[in-house]
């Protein structure tokens, strides 16, 4: 789909053909060939009639009748397949005609035409697709030097117009609110194009309602700097607020060695004061993110003799009720919330 940054197949061969149509259509009437419109014309019907009908609702699995954006596409078409009808009737002009914007001089058609100038590759192609399909002695290099004198001499003609329309006396310097307001929003509007896409996808992924939510989160606890005693690896569900499920069972097993495991628990007995180190690490989709990944720690120190005996006691395995202790809530951006949760080695 869409949202996954692809094209259903569908929607791509439908835009194939339709700029397929377009360009057959445009080499007919260039060509003025009636037949050749006739039978284009019945050909487009069946099959814009067979693929609106038959095809599209077995591919989308939804009736037209209930699609919306096939209904608008079909309304166009029969519009087109009315406008053709009528120019098979009327039949083709014999004589070139031009573009159509180029019959009056005004500031509308001026416009209109420095616009569709304006669509990428639209009028090279035209120009092409000109001297292809008519009987001409002149190269294809010349035949576009042609077309850009006459849209330069079109352009002329109208600012001539606008001269006599609204004269002004000449050898007088233009007038500040006239040069900072044209000048100035010509600037702007400039700017806006060269930075907009780039501040347009930077809000977008950031404060623009486009979450990154984490893909993968790995925590790990340790006591007092010993081994690791807690691992938990779960996925985030892609929602806005996220919460994370730790699993209750490690990923891994508690490697520490007997050894350490005493020292441990003597250092415990001794000491007031418990530190645990939670190391926590967010992996997020690195096609919207440079850094992917997010790591960071933890350190919450617990002063609670009866806390620091009961943790005692489950390590030497008198004890198999869990330990109430703080961890951390890993927040999308925020820092980290400790929060109330169970803590059971024993169970490693």
């Amino acid at each position: 789909s869409l949202s996954e940054d692809q094209v259903p197949e569908a929607f791509l061969v439908m835009l194939l053909l339709q700029f397929g149509t377009m360009i057959v259509d445009r080499a007919i009437y260039l060509r003025k060939t009636m037949f050749g419109k006739c039978v284009f014309q019945v050909v487009l019907v069946f099959g814009i009639h067979f693929w609106m009908f038959f095809i599209l609702p077995g591919v989308t699995e939804r009736r037209f009748n209930t699609n919306q954006v096939p209904q608008l596409w079909y309304f166009v078409k029969c519009l087109y397949f009315g406008l053709s009808a009528y120019q098979i009737k009327c039949g083709y002009p014999n004589r070139v005609l031009g573009n159509f914007l180029t019959k009056s001089y005004n500031f509308i058609n001026l416009f209109l035409f420095q616009g569709f100038r304006m669509v990428p590759f639209l009028t090279e192609m035209r120009a092409v697709m000109d001297w292809i399909w008519t009987d001409t002695t002149l190269s294809l290099s010349s035949w576009i030097c042609v077309e850009d004198i006459y849209a330069n001499i079109f352009i002329m003609k109208c600012w001539r117009e606008s001269e006599k329309k609204y004269p002004e006396p000449p050898g007088q310097k233009k007038k500040k609110i006239v040069k900072y307001g044209m000048g100035g929003v010509i600037i702007f509007a400039l700017i806006c194009i060269v930075w907009f896409p780039l501040l347009f996808m930077s809000l977008v992924k950031s404060v623009a309602g486009v979450t990154n939510q984490p893909l993968d989160v790995s925590i790990k606890i340790s006591i007092s700097g010993y081994e690791s005693a807690m691992q938990f690896i779960v996925n985030y569900m892609p929602e806005d607020i996220v919460t994370a499920k730790i699993k209750s069972n490690a990923s891994l097993l508690w490697s520490i060695s007997p050894a350490s495991r005493e020292a441990m628990i003597e250092e415990l007995s001794n000491s007031t004061r418990i530190y645990f180190d939670i190391h926590w690490s967010l992996l997020r989709n690195a096609s919207i993110v440079k850094s992917a990944e997010t790591s960071g720690k933890h350190t919450v120190c617990y002063e609670d003799a009866e806390t620091r005996d009961q943790i005692v006691q489950m390590l030497r395995g008198e004890r198999s009720e869990p330990v109430y202790v703080s961890f951390c809530r890993c927040t999308l951006l925020g820092p980290l919330d400790p929060q109330l949760s169970q803590w059971n080695p024993s169970n490693q």
